[in-house]
C-alpha cells in the first residue's frame, strides 16, 4: 500500500471512538493539574523552602559556604511540611480497615505525607531543618506507580532558585520574625502570603 494514500482522518479503535482533540471537560481538567501540580506546589515549596533556609540557624549561610549542598537542600526542602498541613487524595478501591476506622470503596482519603516525612524510625530529629540530614527516601512526590511525573522537573525548578538565590544573595535574611508571617487558608499546599527579606 502507497503510504502516500493513507487517510490523515483519526483512527477509531473499540475502545475509542475518533476525536479532533479533547474534550472541554478533559482540557479543563488538565489545565487545573498544570496549574496546580506544575505551578501551585513549586511556587509554595519555594517560598516554603525559602523560609526554613532563613528561618532555621546556619542553613542559608551552610549553603552559600558550599553551593554544592544544594541538592541536600532541595531534598530537605521537600522533605519539610508547611503548615496547614494537606495531603494527596484519593478514592479507596474497595472497603478497608485502618487504625479501627472504615473506609469504603470510593470514600475520599488524603494521604499525609508530611507525617509519613516525619517518621522518627526513618529521619531523626524529624522535625529538625538540616542540610546535613543523611539522604534517606522521603514520600513528598508518592511511591510506585503513583509516583509524580513532575519529580524532576520540580527539582530542577527548586535547584535553579536556590542555586541563583544563595550566589545572587548572599546576605539574604529574614525581612520580620516568623510569628508574623501569614500562610493562606485558600490554597491546597499552604504556601506563605509573603516572605518579607532584606540583605
Amino acid at each position: 500500500m502507497d503510504p502516500s494514500s493513507k487517510s490523515s482522518a483519526p483512527v477509531a479503535t473499540a475502545s475509542r471512538p475518533p476525536t479532533e482533540g479533547v474534550s472541554d471537560d478533559e482540557a479543563a481538567a488538565m489545565g487545573m493539574f498544570l496549574l496546580f501540580a506544575g505551578h501551585e506546589t513549586t511556587v509554595t515549596a519555594i517560598g516554603l523552602g525559602a523560609l526554613w533556609l532563613l528561618a532555621t540557624p546556619g542553613q542559608w549561610q551552610a549553603l552559600v559556604a558550599d553551593p554544592t549542598r544544594i541538592d541536600a537542600a532541595v531534598e530537605e526542602i521537600l522533605r519539610a511540611p508547611g503548615p496547614g498541613g494537606g495531603g494527596i487524595p484519593r478514592s479507596a478501591r474497595t472497603d478497608l480497615d485502618i487504625a479501627g476506622v472504615r473506609v469504603r470503596e470510593g470514600d475520599l482519603v488524603l494521604l499525609d505525607t508530611g507525617a509519613a516525612n516525619h517518621d522518627a524510625s526513618v529521619f531523626a530529629d524529624p522535625d529538625r531543618f538540616d542540610l546535613d540530614r543523611p539522604a534517606a527516601p522521603h514520600l513528598t512526590f508518592g511511591h510506585g506507580a503513583r509516583y509524580c511525573i513532575g519529580a524532576p522537573l520540580a527539582r530542577i525548578e527548586l535547584r535553579a532558585v536556590f542555586s541563583q538565590l544563595a550566589a545572587r544573595f548572599p546576605a539574604l535574611r529574614m525581612g520580620c520574625p516568623v510569628e508574623e508571617l501569614t500562610f493562606d487558608p485558600h490554597v491546597l499546599t499552604g504556601g506563605l502570603v509573603s516572605l518579607p527579606v532584606t540583605w
